[in-house]
C-alpha cells in the first residue's frame, strides 16, 4: 500500500488486496502463536466484510460513531489515537512472534523490560482496536436489521425474502 501510494499506482483492487494480504499475514501469525489465534483472525475478517460492503468510502461512514471510534478513525487513522491503534493491529503479532522465537533478545539484544514494555504497549493498542472492531461489527448488524437495509429498490419492505407493502 505504501509503495503504491508513493509511486501513484493506486487502484480500488490494490487497496482491497493490500488489506487482504495484511489480514492473511496477521491471521497466520496469530494462528501460529496461539491455539485461539483464529478468533483474532476471524474478527479481522468479519470487520473486513462489514466495512468493505460499504465501498471505498467505508471509513467516512462512521462519522456519527461514539467519540472513541471517531478518534481512532479520524483523518484515515492519521491521528495519534489512530496511529496507536494501527500500530497495535499490525505490530503486536510480529512483536509476539519475535519474542517467542527469542529474536528480540538474541537478535536485537533488547533487555527484558523493553520486550515486556513493547508487549504491554502493543497489547493495549490492540485492545482498543478490538473494541473499535466490535463496535463496527455491531454497527453493521444494527444496519442489517434496520428498515433502510430491508427495503428493495422500489421502497418496499422485505422480510425473509418476501415483500411487504410499506
Amino acid at each position: 500500500g505504501y509503495a503504491a501510494r508513493q509511486l501513484n499506482q493506486i487502484s480500488a483492487f490494490g487497496a482491497w488486496f493490500d488489506v487482504v494480504i495484511d489480514i492473511c499475514g496477521r491471521g497466520y501469525l496469530w494462528c501460529l502463536l496461539y491455539d485461539w489465534g483464529y478468533l483474532v483472525a476471524a474478527l479481522e475478517w468479519i470487520v473486513f466484510v462489514c466495512t468493505h460492503t460499504q465501498g471505498s468510502e467505508w471509513k467516512k461512514s462512521y462519522i456519527q460513531a461514539p467519540w472513541f471510534v471517531s478518534m481512532v478513525m479520524a483523518n484515515n487513522f492519521k491521528t495519534p489515537m489512530g496511529a496507536f491503534v494501527i500500530t497495535g493491529l499490525h505490530f503486536l503479532p510480529v512483536w509476539l512472534y519475535a519474542y517467542y522465537t527469542n529474536f528480540l533478545k538474541s537478535g536485537l539484544g533488547l533487555p527484558v523490560w523493553v520486550q515486556f514494555s513493547g508487549i504491554c504497549m502493543l497489547s493495549s493498542a490492540r485492545a482498543v482496536c478490538m473494541f473499535v472492531e466490535v463496535w463496527c461489527v455491531w454497527s453493521h448488524i444494527r444496519y442489517l436489521l434496520s428498515d433502510e437495509a430491508n427495503r428493495d429498490v422500489n421502497g418496499r419492505h422485505t422480510t425473509n425474502g418476501s415483500l411487504k407493502s410499506g
